[in-house]
This record gives structure tokens, sequence and C-alpha cells, in this order.
């Protein structure tokens, strides 16, 4: 799990992973702004007990952020996990680390005897939708509107939770 230590490191990821999955779907005004935030709000959330955060190591490198937990969702049961957000360095996307770290997400949700994993994903994000659907995601019909400088539409993905194997790359 990602500790305090972690947070700067995590924060450059994060905001670098912005900048570039969300160029042209969010204003890049609203995107640096949020940018800004981002050390301080990684102290925040790990400062206290953290149970849903996780780095992706690569050599003993953070090149990744995997947050993920019980669904969030008020027409969830107590079958459905969810990713919170899974976030990479534009240096290490297409590399397989994104699916390295969603199998570790649907190892723990089944470990934990859940049935489904959910996610929200932007509207409008191709490059994240393909992943999700690979990775065996897929609409399940449900929408909600979140602000992103702008109102914007978020889909809701959800899939069945099977066995994946992780490999060469650690998550802690």
């Amino acid at each position: 799990m990602a500790t305090l230590d972690d947070a700067a490191e995590i924060a450059k990821v994060h905001m670098r992973s912005w900048e570039v999955a969300y160029r042209g779907l969010i204003a890049d005004d609203y995107i640096q702004d949020r940018n800004a935030k981002r050390p301080e709000q990684f102290r925040s959330m790990l400062s206290g007990e953290n149970t849903t955060h996780y780095v992706i190591l690569k050599e003993e490198c953070i090149v990744g952020l995997l947050s993920m937990g019980l669904s969030r969702d008020d027409d969830a049961d107590a079958t459905r996990y969810e990713v919170y957000g899974i976030y990479l360095h534009p240096d290490y996307f297409r590399q397989g680390i994104g699916s390295i770290a969603m199998a570790y997400a649907f190892d723990t949700a089944r470990q934990l005897g859940m049935k489904t994993i959910s996610l929200w994903v932007l509207q409008g994000n191709e490059q994240a939708i393909g992943f999700y659907q690979k990775q065996g995601f897929s609409f399940d019909g449900s929408t909600k509107q979140v602000v992103y400088g702008i109102e914007k539409t978020v889909l809701r993905m959800r899939a069945s939770v099977f066995p994946r194997n992780p490999t060469e790359f650690e998550l802690k």
C-alpha cells in the first residue's frame, strides 16, 4: 500500500497522467489548477490509515497508482468492488503495466468474495474505454455528472471477477 513517503511521487505521476490522458477532454487550465493541489491532496489522503491506494512499481520506481475498494455507488450490493482510479505516468503507457495492475484489482476482489468490479470513465476517453474493454469491462447503462471545471458525463463500466496473474510489476 502507498505510504505518506510516497505522496510526492504519486502526485507527480497523477499530474502527468491527467495532463496526457485528459488533454482535449478537460480544460487545460482546470487540469493545471487541480495539479497544483495534488501534492497536498496525496499527503492528506495518505496521512491516515490507507487501505485503498497502491503504488505501482517498476524497478523500485513509482510509475503508477491504483486505488480500489468496496463500491461507493448507492445501488451497489455487498459483492461489488470498485476501481476508484488507475493512473500511470505517460512514459509507462502501453507496456502492460495497467493490465497487471488491473489483474491485481481482480485478484483482490475475488479473494474478498466479490462478484463484480465497477469503475467510472469520462465519456469520450476512448483510450481508457478501450483499455477497460480489453480487461473485460462493459458499460452497464449508468451515468452521472461530475464537474471538472464544467459539467462532464462519466459512464459506469462493470466486469465479472475472474482470475488473473500479475507478473513482473509489484504493487505495494
